[in-house]
């Protein structure tokens, strides 16, 4: 009697799943979409697979690892330390490469050039054979390199082109998806009461709402701001220079009257003697 295929709780239109119904082809395993799979509030598929005890396993990383250990696959890798580098791959793809918008040449080469280099003497990330590693990877970024055209990345990545490329040719078929990726969506909030929306709205507002002081602070002067204030400048300088030169002229005659007197007192003196 053939098993009893598993249930998948996921949204069938995500690259998560498709990683998930990639693993699930290798590894022989039958493998049944039911549909309904939730998302974290940063938009973050979150599917659900029910093993046949009733235990459940949540999260893309940790299905995958779950399905690769049913069979005799060597998905997770050949040792011990394989696994390991296996694992460490995962991680790295679940939050550097995932979370990234991917629609985007200046994203895609981040990642390229990361991979370019540890590519250039290997047929794959881990070992001599496809592990999940290359699965979870290759399906993150087939789409989006096949969107902005192998060529953009043939030149600079060659390396990543051509594992890319091979994968893809060794990985079963699957439906991929139809929607954007969740880093490119926009968050799925928790449901929230009247009052809470109502004052999330009005904060909003009162952020969105340009402070006048600081906005006026930062606007620039205008041309005619700028010719008063010169005129108004050399005004004041003119009144300075003015009140400088009467106060040099009240000086110049206290001299002079000062040496007047000190003549006439001189031949004062002078006629008296």
């Amino acid at each position: 009697m053939a098993a009893k295929p598993l249930q998948l709780f996921a949204d069938h239109a995500v690259v998560s799943t498709a990683k998930i119904m990639c693993t699930a082809k290798i590894s022989g395993q039958g493998l049944q979409i039911v549909g309904g799979g939730s998302h974290t509030t940063c938009a973050i598929p979150v599917p659900e697979l029910q093993l046949p005890g009733g235990q459940k396993v949540r999260h893309t990383n940790a299905i995958m690892r779950r399905i690769a250990q049913i069979s005799d696959s060597t998905l997770m890798g050949n040792s011990f330390i394989e696994e390991g580098l296996v694992d460490s791959w995962l991680e790295w793809i679940s939050l550097e490469v995932d979370h990234l918008l991917l629609e985007t040449e200046e994203a895609l080469t981040e990642v390229c050039g990361t991979l370019e280099g540890h590519l250039k003497t290997r047929t794959f990330l881990v070992g001599q054979r496809m592990t999940l590693a290359d699965v979870s990877l290759a399906l993150s970024l087939q789409k989006p390199m096949e969107k902005l055209g192998h060529d953009k990345f043939r030149g600079a990545f060659p390396s990543t082109l051509r594992w890319l490329l091979t994968c893809v040719h060794q990985m079963p078929a699957v439906e991929q998806p139809s929607k954007e990726p969740a880093s490119a969506t926009k968050a799925i909030a928790p449901p929230t009461s009247t009052k809470e929306t109502d004052t999330k709205a009005t904060a909003a507002a009162c952020a969105a709402e340009p402070d006048t002081k600081k906005v006026a602070a930062q606007a620039p002067v205008s041309e005619e701001a700028v010719a008063s204030n010169s005129k108004k400048e050399e005004k004041k300088k003119s009144q300075r220079g003015g009140e400088k030169k009467e106060g040099r002229r009240e000086k110049e005659e206290g001299r002079r009257t000062t040496c007047c007197a000190g003549g006439q007192v001189q031949r004062a003196n002078h006629n008296h003697g």
